[in-house]
């Protein structure tokens, strides 16, 4: 148990928060190639600007099959929701 629980916070170390600013919630609004929800919307802004932001691939996680299909969309590996 200690071995897993020490990899956890190995892990967590490497989580990254992100605000959802006004800009992130104005640049969600704008259309995607799927309709989503507004929160997935808001979802999926947050790693594109993360990812242009950072200049590195991101991969997506997500369990929701039609969030998994609009991030495929835009162009993520996505992990966790079949096709």
């Amino acid at each position: 148990m200690a071995r897993y629980r020490n990899l956890l916070f190995e892990k967590l170390e490497r989580v990254e928060l992100a605000s959802v600013t006004d800009e992130i919630v104005a640049y969600a609004s704008r259309a995607y190639p799927l309709a989503i929800r507004s929160l997935d919307a808001i979802h999926l802004t947050t790693a594109l600007d993360w990812q242009e932001r950072n200049k590195q691939d991101l991969a997506f996680a997500t369990h929701d099959g039609g969030l998994a299909a609009a991030a495929r969309a835009v162009g993520f590996r996505v992990f966790g929701a079949p096709y």
